[in-house]
């Protein structure tokens, strides 16, 4: 018998991933993702159900359902379409991955039943009709990010989801690198970084000195634009902060991200010394229009107005998402004050973000970009598949598939929907 390999999205482009592996007239799923772009490269913002991999008794109506879905991680490009599939199918992912997505259930339109996820614990094989299956905790921007190895008749293949090497949990590539699994017949690479232009920094403590360096030379306010959910960058911060003699200042999500997470790891919560909450105004009132204001209660201990902010700014290193541009430009006191973009620097294009650049040139604050990315270098990708010596290499989650034979041996180019028979 044999096994089939077929990835249904993203074979040729980031997000929206979605991998089919079949055995023995059985189907296992990793990752079923929200695509990023249309096919004319716009920004995504069209119906989902108009987009849904056509798989039969996952998303199309059919009596063969897959056995299971894997998640690599919580970003929407690899978990935004599970909302969207049959709930009989069981789901698996890490513990961190499971509570991420419950909470952005609540903070956002997007809605997804976490309670239908299984953690599973990583490095732990289990078995899911005919597969066995291996979950691998790697170093990526997204808390809890698993790559998966799947076993099928005597072959074996190993999916990244998205890693790197320079985080905080850097330990974890280079545990992969030194125990890598053997006789891997076909790796499922990611590729993001391929040609884009080398990030200016290349480590999470990197971004961290940089952060402090910019609250020591700032004499107001310090904005930090990132992802409420990139855990190693909230650390960064933290420690940034103290080490500056400043309060770091979250919104009342990202205190409930914290909260929520902080059995599963050491990161900064809300009760910490050094740490406030603010409550930004337009999802403030969002929450009690939907009856959710208890979601606003737990931390009002820790609460601190724009009062209190406008009144000595220096005393704070703030973390804004690009949403809150009204609490920016109507809340805060920016005199003297310095922004820092803090995310892929692609993301300054998009529309959604068009507004807070403007309130930023408005009221004349400067924006520089601190960040390290979430994903593996050119020569961390290299690493891997040198340490993971595969027999093939499958690109994925990239717009240079044609770039790999550069980089890797036995490199054997896919397109979406196109099958692989091992």
């Amino acid at each position: 018998m044999s096994v089939k390999i077929t990835i249904h999205r993203g074979a040729r482009e980031i997000g929206g991933s979605c991998i089919q592996i079949e055995s023995g007239g059985e189907r296992i799923i990793i990752d079923a993702g929200m695509p990023l772009l249309n096919k004319d490269g716009s920004e995504f913002s069209g119906d989902p159900k108009n987009i849904l991999p056509k798989i039969t008794g996952m998303f199309i109506a059919g009596d063969k359902k897959p056995v299971a879905v894997l998640i690599t991680h919580a970003h929407m490009d690899h978990y935004g379409l599970i909302g969207f599939s049959d709930s009989d199918i069981p789901v698996y992912s890490s513990e961190g991955t499971k509570r991420l997505i419950g909470i952005s259930s609540v903070f956002s339109s997007y809605k997804s039943d976490s309670n239908r996820i299984q953690s599973v614990e990583p490095w732990k094989p289990f078995d899911v009709g005919p597969f066995r299956v291996t979950p691998y905790l790697v170093d990526h921007s997204a808390f809890g990010a698993f790559a998966w190895l799947v076993e099928a008749e005597s072959k074996r293949i190993m999916y990244t989801g998205d890693f790197r090497g320079g985080g905080r949990k850097r330990v974890l590539f280079e545990n992969l690198l030194k125990h890598s699994p053997k006789n891997i017949d076909a790796l499922l690479l990611e590729g993001t970084t391929l040609e884009r232009k080398e990030a200016p920094l290349n480590s999470e403590e990197e971004a961290e000195l940089a952060l402090r360096d910019l609250c020591d030379k700032t004499d107001g306010l310090v904005m930090v634009f990132s992802s409420g959910q990139n855990i190693d960058r909230i650390v960064s911060l933290f420690k940034a902060a103290k080490a500056s003699k400043r309060e770091l200042v979250i919104d009342v999500y990202v205190a409930h991200v914290l909260r929520m997470l902080s059995d599963l790891s050491i990161m900064p919560v809300a009760e910490w010394d050094g740490v406030r909450v603010f409550y930004p105004y337009y999802l403030t009132r969002r929450l009690a229009e939907i009856s959710k204001e208890n979601w606003l209660f737990p931390f009002r201990h820790k609460k601190i107005g724009s009062d209190e902010l406008r009144n000595d700014p220096k005393r704070f290193l703030m973390l804004l998402r690009p949403s809150m541009d009204f609490d920016v430009e109507k809340r805060l006191n920016l005199k003297g004050a310095k922004a820092v973009w803090s995310m892929w620097a692609g993301y300054l294009e998009k529309p959604a973000y068009i507004r807070i650049q403007r309130v930023l040139k408005l009221k004349e604050v400067p924006l520089s970009q601190i960040h390290y990315g979430g994903h593996a270098s050119k020569t961390e990708l290299v690493e891997l598949a040198n340490a993971l010596s595969p027999k093939k290499v499958i690109p994925i989650h990239t717009f240079h598939a044609d770039k790999y034979p550069q980089l890797f041996s036995n490199v054997h180019i896919l397109d979406d929907a196109q099958p692989l028979i091992l």
